[in-house]
């Protein structure tokens, strides 16, 4: 293992107010990145006011099981030692959704575990470092920029406006791609 890199999925930066994602860079995501990219923004915005809605909290973690790739035949032998109890290989593997926020940007990333966890994983602690530090780092180099463009992101969210003029926003933010490639360098290599 690459000290955990190759378990990312997806990051995500999202205007906090209008759930346009602003920056998306997929490792291993499947479905269109365009379309994804509208999605991501609107689940965890839900996710948010979901959270909001039950206990006033914040949202942190979100687990879901993700379907294994692999097809097997189980044997007899197989099917007696699952009934006996699940084993950490015949666990079904999960992918996480980590978040962090501020005034005007969420940050969320998507990580496969290996088995449906509540909270905690062993990477957890790397993964945390890493959104955190694009927290910081996307709003010291795009520091008022995701205001001014306030206006435009409303009416992306609103549908009042095509695909080409939600590409044009989010163009602005692609040269953040190789300073999200060096933290997730730097953040997995350490915890390696």
């Amino acid at each position: 293992m690459n000290g955990g890199t190759e378990k990312l999925r997806l990051l995500s930066v999202i205007d906090k107010e209008t759930g346009v994602c602003l920056f998306q860079r997929a490792w291993q995501w499947r479905g269109e990145q365009e379309r994804s990219s509208v999605s991501i923004g609107k689940l965890v915005q839900s996710f948010y006011q979901f959270a909001r809605e039950v206990d006033q909290g914040e949202i942190s973690c979100v687990n879901f099981l993700v379907k294994s790739r692999t097809h097997r035949r189980v044997s007899s032998s197989q099917a007696t030692r699952r009934t006996r109890g699940p084993s950490a290989r015949s666990l079904p593997d999960s992918m996480q959704m980590l978040c962090t926020r501020n005034e005007d940007i969420i940050v969320a990333v998507f990580f496969d575990v290996k088995t449906c966890v509540t909270t905690s994983t062993e990477n957890q602690g790397s993964v945390r470092q890493f959104i955190n530090q694009v927290k910081n780092s996307f709003c010291e180099t795009f520091a008022g920029r995701v205001a001014s463009l306030r206006p435009t992101l409303k009416q992306c969210a609103d549908g009042d406006m095509n695909d080409a003029a939600l590409r044009s926003v989010q163009d602005e933010f692609l040269r953040f791609g190789p300073d999200v490639d060096q933290m997730r360098h730097v953040c997995f290599t350490a915890a390696a």
